[in-house]
């Protein structure tokens, strides 16, 4: 079945043609109407421009489409848990983006950004996350499990490492519990612990 939609144009200098019930000279046109993206109001499909807020009209409306993925969720622990072991998942994830980065850290992990020649071997490099923006240090902060703990430890960063809004005296261990927030520089980052 097709469907046209008829309706009425309001008043409008450049149609010169009103609404029903306000003038009897009023002008039936065909075809859907077109909502404006900026303010939510119905406009006729031959203008270019919003009649209320005067912002152009999109024909072409970005559609959100099935992801394929489901999404990477902080896994549901008691909160400031502290207990790490080889089997322990530790997932970071990047605020406000919500990417999240899953690790098992068998050893010592240097969190930092591209890499250079002589770079440590364990690095993750941030750059994906915008890093150096961020102001994070090639080599910033390490992940240290420890006796079934985790520790953080700055790397006497040009920016700081705070650990729920604390900064962190470099080269010295803070212990990490699930749900922790860090901050290299200005990257923020919870720390979820899960099951592997």
């Amino acid at each position: 079945m097709n469907l046209t939609v008829v309706y009425f144009q309001e008043l409008c200098p450049a149609k010169g043609v009103s609404m029903p019930g306000t003038s009897d000279a009023t002008t039936p046109v065909s075809g859907s109407p077109i909502q404006c993206c900026h303010c939510g109001h119905f406009c006729y499909p031959d203008d270019n421009l919003c009649l209320y807020c005067h912002q152009p009209l999109t024909r072409d409306q970005i559609m959100t489409g099935p992801l394929n993925r489901k999404p990477m969720a902080t896994p549901f622990r008691q909160a400031e848990e502290t207990g790490f072991t080889s089997q322990t998942l530790l997932l970071l994830q990047f605020l406000p983006s919500g990417a999240c980065l899953p690790l098992i850290p068998t050893g010592t992990v240097t969190l930092g950004r591209d890499p250079l020649l002589g770079a440590p071997d364990n690095l993750i490099d941030l750059s994906q996350h915008n890093a150096q923006t961020h102001g994070v240090s090639r080599a910033h902060c390490q992940l240290r499990p420890k006796n079934n703990r985790l520790y953080v430890a700055d790397l006497n960063s040009t920016n700081g490492t705070y650990l729920n809004g604390v900064k962190l005296n470099p080269h010295r261990e803070y212990l990490i519990a699930h749900g922790d927030r860090l901050i290299m520089g200005t990257l923020h980052i919870v720390v979820a612990f899960g099951d592997a």
